[in-house]
């Protein structure tokens, strides 16, 4: 950009900054949206970035590498961050591979995406070298940048000691500047490494890094496209045998970092012979990749092919994968040693901890047995052939439970019902699993749940929960709890496939009034479950469900989720409801006529389960949903800047881009009422809502279409 061009826009939109008080991450990455047009303003943006807490950068590294095609200052972000975290490095480059076949863009962003990929790589391989070699070269401008907008910011200071902007001192840094049509932020020989991916000359200790990155990287984008074929098969047991082959990879894949430190040591390996892996061996494998950063990394020690399970999908086949899994020692997945943890802890490893494993994986013999002290014990067992469900009964419905058990008989106990419903819970399926797995004697032993999604794009998905998981931590700031929102994860991989977390102990709705034979209400069912009506044991169940009835249908509300049939809604075994799959809110809806019109989805069996509406849960659940309105009216910027972040991508929620979905958001918050004016309006929202016609005929359509139950 020439220097001649820069206008008093610019210099006004750079005093602004100065003058504000210190934006927090998502303001920063909505102005990186607003003035993307504006390099040094876009620099000074991603400078003041770079100083906030990496988890929080994390939080929304969707949208900013929605910017890494257009911004080199921005991919020199991102670059720099990859090369101090293996971790961030993986969900960059899976973030990115998502935009790889995205129809909207042309082949020249598309090769670009997959070149910052292909450099995030490097970077992370090389690690704070990269990026050290390429601000020492004389035709790198990013330090320099930097160092301008900084000095800039020092210089403006005026002896009144307001904060002002001199237009000569812009220009003067602006100069500085290549041309955005010019070289970018990388050295001649990271640019010749990274075009076509050569064949790069590493130490040991970057060659780890990169390798894993890469088998990070490598074992989403398998997993998540796990069933990608299978709806072409057409008999169980060519979608066994495929998905058998799938995982079989993956584990060969997890077991060959296993056994790594060995082929390093020069230890000749027997591939047919079983070998003694110990627990630092373990902290070779990967992490899972779609845990957040400030979390401790939970390494991914295989996958069991006795537990895959298909789901009920009309036109796909998602597939729930079991992992056996194990907590690092590390405190956060951003600790720069994830790649070589083991180093740390052979010698403080005791022998005894060693088990016996084959190093080929296959569907007959994947379990070994412990060995003590380093000694041989029994030799491998065996594992049982997997039973894929394909009936229309029990399948799990997005992120519910898996069951499979049709309900005969009614009058059965509570203890009974609960196991028919929801199985073994999730804290004895682990603790079962941990003593009949090798793995189990070691310490966090852990079981994983995914769903293998593939031909859906789990883009939108991604900010769906960040919306959710927005209103939940205003929620708990505000004492309200967490009003029942469920928080869980999703890892968009490519385009058309991701990974999303299982939520345990539950079913949706749908599966449960299709297994209980004679189902005739929820609240029925929460009398046989919880106990007679007045009890404590009831009563609990009953304000589980009227908060997570409350704080789901304000994030509905504000969010315009439509497609609420019950084949998207949850119940937990504590009766709390939990809302998936956001494939419509804001601007687009099913077939794109805005069948539903009710603010949120309040049904007479809702009211039922609150004992009516002049009931003490009644009133527990209105008053719950007006304090929310308050509070979310009260953290509205927070909820506007999030959604403000997407505007101008090509999320189906965004729409044509006409209207401004923030705009409308921002008219639902009634920021020029009164507190008493609001909460008037909120009662109104849950009287319209409440057995709203075109909710029926929403739910009797999907039952009709796709059968979901009513």
């Amino acid at each position: 950009m020439d220097a001649n061009l820069v206008s008093e826009d610019s210099e006004a939109l750079l005093n602004e900054l100065f003058e504000s008080e210190q934006l927090g991450v998502r303001a920063l990455v909505k102005k990186l949206f607003r003035y993307r047009r504006f390099p040094l303003v876009v620099d000074y943006l991603l400078s003041e970035l770079y100083s906030r807490p990496t988890a929080d950068i994390e939080a929304l590294l969707f949208q900013i590498s929605l910017l890494a095609s257009e911004s080199l200052d921005t991919q020199n972000f991102l670059l720099k961050k990859c090369s101090e975290s293996p971790h961030f490095a993986v969900k960059t480059i899976l973030f990115l591979n998502s935009r790889v076949l995205d129809e909207v863009l042309d082949d020249a962003p598309l090769k670009q995406e997959q070149n910052i990929a292909q450099k995030c790589i490097v970077y992370a391989a090389k690690g704070a070298t990269a990026m050290n070699s390429t601000a020492s070269r004389g035709n790198s401008t990013g330090s320099r940048r930097s160092s301008d907008s900084r000095n800039m910011k020092r210089d403006s200071t005026s002896k009144t000691g307001k904060k002002t902007l001199s237009l000569e001192s812009y220009r003067t840094a602006l100069g500085n500047r290549t041309s955005s049509e010019g070289r970018g932020p990388l050295h001649d020989g990271v640019e010749h490494i990274v075009s076509g991916m050569i064949d790069i000359s590493l130490d040991e200790k970057s060659a780890r890094r990169k390798s894993y990155v890469e088998d990070s990287v490598q074992f989403a984008t398998v997993l998540s496209a796990a069933s990608a074929g299978l709806p072409q098969l057409q008999s169980d047991e060519e979608r066994r045998g495929y998905l058998e082959k799938t995982i079989h990879s993956l584990n060969k894949l997890l077991m060959k970092r296993i056994v790594s430190g060995r082929q390093r040591g020069h230890q000749r390996l027997d591939l047919m012979k079983p070998i003694s892996v110990s627990y630092s061996d373990c902290q070779r494998t990967i992490h899972f990749p779609s845990t957040s950063g400030n979390e401790k990394p939970l390494r991914i020690l295989r996958i069991l092919t006795d537990k895959f399970q298909l789901l009920h999908s009309r036109e796909r086949a998602p597939v729930v994968i079991w992992l056996e899994a194990m907590e690092s020692t590390l405190e956060s997945c951003y600790d720069e040693n994830i790649y070589r943890e083991d180093e740390f802890l052979t010698a403080d490893m005791p022998n005894s901890e060693l088990i016996r494993m084959n190093t080929e994986f296959s569907s007959e013999q994947i379990f070994g047995s412990p060995v003590a002290d380093g000694k041989d014990s029994n030799c491998l067992r065996s594992c049982p052939k997997e039973t894929i469900e394909t009936s229309a009964v029990g399948k799990t419905d997005a992120a519910g439970q898996v069951r499979g058990d049709a309900l005969e008989d009614v009058k059965c106990s509570a203890a009974e019902l609960r196991a028919l419903v929801f199985g073994k819970s999730w804290e004895i399926e682990q603790s079962e699993m941990s003593r009949v797995s090798p793995f189990g004697i070691f310490p966090g032993y852990r079981l994983v749940r995914v769903i293998s999604k593939a031909g859906d794009d789990l883009r939108q998905e991604v900010f769906a929960l960040q919306f959710v998981r927005c209103f939940k931590n205003i929620f708990n700031e505000e004492q309200l709890g967490s009003l029942g929102l469920t928080d869980y994860l999703v890892q968009c991989v490519t385009a058309d496939s991701g990974i999303v977390e299982v939520v345990p102990d539950c079913v949706s709705i749908h599966s449960l009034k299709t297994m209980v034979s004679g189902f005739t209400s929820l609240l029925d069912y929460f009398v046989k479950l919880y106990g007679d009506l007045g009890s404590r044991s009831l009563e609990k169940a009953q304000m589980r469900f009227a908060e997570s009835l409350a704080g789901y249908s304000l994030v509905c509300y504000f969010g315009t989720i439509s497609d609420r049939h019950n084949g998207n809604i949850l119940i937990t075994a504590d009766g709390a409801l939990v809302h998936v799959d956001f494939g419509y809110m804001f601007a687009n809806s099913p077939g794109a006529i805005e069948f539903e019109q009710a603010p949120f989805k309040f049904t007479a069996e809702y009211v039922e389960v609150l004992n009516g509406c002049s009931s003490q849960c009644y009133a527990y659940f209105v008053n719950l949903f007006v304090d929310g309105f308050l509070a979310a009216r009260q953290h509205c910027d927070r909820i506007l800047t999030l959604v403000q972040c997407i505007e101008g991508t090509n999320l189906p929620c965004v729409g044509d881009g006409e209207e401004s979905i923030s705009d409308s958001l921002r008219e639902k918050f009634c920021l020029g009422e009164s507190d008493e004016q609001c909460r008037r309006v909120a009662m109104e929202l849950i009287e319209s809502s409440r057995e709203n016609w075109t909710t029926v005929k929403y739910d009797e359509y999907q039952f009709v279409t796709n059968g979901y139950m009513k």
